[in-house]
């Protein structure tokens, strides 16, 4: 796997889609090959938990973007709440956190794999949600990419990214 040029700060596919809400820079594409990480789900709360994690982890927070600097509708009392956020160790991916709506314990962690070819997260996304639910089937997003996540057959959460 090829490293990040030298002084550049990881960023996923979906922060480098996200970036052109707030100005970020990110890394080119060419720097992503299919990763996954664990991604966390809060209920309004995932900015203390970063602030937390990063502490006692020796974490850097390298994204974090709420979700007004998006095209989301979502109520007035969300619109500071994360929408995507990473935090690196060593430079290095480590882990994802959100906000979303009534996620309860055991709901709220998600893996999220990030592809470096469309074909092949197709084939992988339709084989792993045989015998699961598709929650949301592979579509382009507005952080211009292809995405989608299901729950497999031993109920383990799965997000899927393409960066285009």
């Amino acid at each position: 796997m090829s490293e990040p040029e030298s002084g550049a700060i990881f960023q996923s596919p979906i922060c480098k889609g996200l970036s052109k809400f707030v100005g970020n820079n990110s890394p080119s594409k060419t720097h992503f090959v299919m990763t996954i990480n664990p991604f966390l789900l809060f209920d309004g709360n995932a900015s203390e938990a970063i602030d937390f994690y990063c502490e006692v982890l020796d974490l850097t927070c390298v994204f974090k973007n709420t979700y007004d600097n998006t095209p989301l509708k979502v109520p007035k009392n969300q619109k500071n709440w994360i929408v995507h956020s990473e935090l690196a160790h060593s430079n290095k991916p480590f882990l994802m956190l959100a906000d979303v709506e009534k996620k309860k314990v055991g709901d709220n962690v998600h893996l999220s794999i990030n592809f470096a070819n469309l074909e092949n997260m197709r084939k992988s996304f339709d084989k792993l949600s045989q015998g699961g639910k598709v929650e949301m089937p592979i579509a382009k997003q507005f952080w211009n990419a292809y995405f989608g996540t299901l729950t497999d057959r031993y109920g383990f959460h799965w997000t899927f990214n393409y960066q285009l």
